[in-house]
């Protein structure tokens, strides 16, 4: 019965900060740490709990015969279905790598780069920690030198923050708790703030007024903002966030801030490993 209860309340718990909906502020640095933790506390907690159930088992007194079978199953499940995607999506980044490993590299501004086919303005880092330039001729075509230069600091912002490797765990989340309420806002929430502390990041070293004037001539392809980050990045409603960006950098503000981890949240995600000692 303790099982079934350690199930519930975890999934109340999670259900209970996915709808609270108070990562909106105009503090874009709150906006981060209230946004990252409404994004990974909930899936983390569910995972914290589902390992706690596997490793109980559905035996022992606390399992109390039926009840214990039907939360171990699940948790189980769940489990089995988080590695799938982590096993899936870095085969995906697998993938990609290769496939961008066999393309033309060219030297951008004494920057390695490799250069991919397409008719559209592209420009991102693809991988993980240590991720690869990729950008199409249409870009070269479309941006001048000084252009060029300023997407460029925007992309080692990218990488001085390994976007590239933390949204790669972020959207294997995502995706492991799709049915989670505010799931797809809290992304493309995260997505804007990205690319908003890449701007600053760069506008530290350009001309802000270069990086808009970039913005404002580059078009985004598609792509999987999972598998990379890009200047140009596909996200839903590109217009607004464009408008947006453009806003921030006419706007200078100080580089966002790294927030400490509130370790309440740390102690909420490992709260069901507290139940494991008493399981006989």
């Amino acid at each position: 019965m303790i099982h079934l209860l350690l199930l519930i309340a975890s999934l109340t718990g999670a259900l209970a900060l996915r709808t609270r909906n108070n990562w909106q502020t105009p503090c874009q640095d709150c906006r981060w740490q209230k946004s990252m933790r409404a994004f990974v506390v909930p899936p983390l907690l569910l995972l914290s709990t589902a390992t706690a159930l596997v490793l109980m088992g559905n035996h022992g007194p606390m399992a109390q015969g039926q009840y214990g079978t039907p939360p171990y199953a699940i948790a189980l499940a769940f489990l089995t279905a988080a590695l799938g995607i982590f096993l899936w999506q870095g085969l995906r980044s697998f993938i990609t790598l290769r496939q961008v490993a066999t393309q033309p590299m060219i030297d951008l501004l004494e920057q390695p780069a490799y250069l991919v086919e397409g008719d559209r303005p592209f420009i991102a880092q693809i991988g993980l920690w240590h991720p690869k330039l990729v950008l199409t001729q249409a870009l070269l075509e479309t941006l001048d030198s000084e252009h060029l230069n300023a997407v460029l600091r925007h992309e080692a912002a990218h990488q001085h923050f390994h976007d590239t490797f933390w949204f790669f765990w972020l959207s294997c989340l995502r995706r492991l708790t799709c049915w989670l309420p505010q799931t797809e806002a809290l992304w493309q929430e995260l997505l804007s703030l990205r690319e908003l502390r890449a701007d600053r990041w760069a506008a530290q070293e350009v001309d802000p007024l270069l990086l808009a004037e970039a913005l404002y001539q580059v078009v985004s392809p598609p792509m999987e903002p999972e598998l990379a980050a890009g200047f140009n990045h596909s996200e839903l409603n590109p217009e607004d966030r464009l408008e947006t960006r453009i806003q921030a950098l006419l706007s200078p503000k100080p580089p966002m801030r790294a927030n400490p981890w509130d370790w309440r949240y740390v102690g909420l995600v490992l709260l069901p490993f507290l139940v494991i000692p008493f399981h006989g």
